[in-house]
């Protein structure tokens, strides 16, 4: 109902985080329901951008979890989410757009799950823990991923910026699609004469 009602351009999708750390969901059940949801905006309005936003990071650990998971601390988990997350909007980028702004609450910069993997291997680990990450800047967000009022204006922050470029985008191809910037060439070919003054 409430996307029948709204009808921006872009659509910022930031969920998912909650039904991971509190609702016991497992890692396939949250990232089809963020697709699903995805889907759905589309499906209402064919013409806007969607954008996902990775889920934000949290170190809280599953121990209510299925065994399988149980040795995997939620940022494992979160990792692995947007890992896919983002490949199914680099498969579908005409639509779907991936945000990943986790690096803004770290201190160094993140290791891919592929990277993870493979370190994994080297050292015959079975698992990560919270040694194998980064610390979080604990004055943009808690260990169980709460963000802090200064956590809050830097995400809004980088979010604002790609917003910015996504809509920069989105007019010069509407431009280009009504004949706009062939007439702005024109315009720009017609004021200025070049004329080689260096010459004796």
């Amino acid at each position: 109902q409430i996307i029948t009602q709204l009808d921006p351009s872009v659509w910022w999708i930031t969920i998912g985080g909650n039904d991971l750390a509190f609702g016991q969901c497992s890692e396939e059940v949250v990232i089809l329901g963020i697709l699903r949801i995805a889907e759905l905006i589309l499906d209402r309005r064919p013409s806007a951008t969607i954008v996902i936003n990775s889920l934000l990071p949290s170190r809280t650990q599953l121990k209510t979890m299925k065994k399988r998971r149980i040795k995997l601390d939620l940022w494992s988990s979160i990792q692995a989410i947007n890992d896919q997350l983002k490949k199914f909007c680099e498969k579908n980028n005409v639509k779907y757009k991936f945000f990943d702004s986790t690096e803004i609450f770290f201190t160094e910069k993140l290791k891919s799950v592929d990277e993870l993997k493979e370190e994994m291997k080297k050292k015959g680990k079975k698992s990560l823990t919270n040694k194998d990450t980064p610390s979080m800047k604990i004055e943009l967000i808690t260990n169980d991923g709460k963000l802090t009022p200064k956590g809050h204006i830097a995400w809004l922050n980088v979010i604002n910026s790609e917003l910015q470029r996504i809509l920069t985008d989105e007019l010069y191809i509407r431009w280009y699609e009504e004949g706009i910037m062939n007439d702005i060439d024109d315009l720009f070919d017609d004021s200025f004469t070049f004329t080689d003054d260096a010459q004796p």
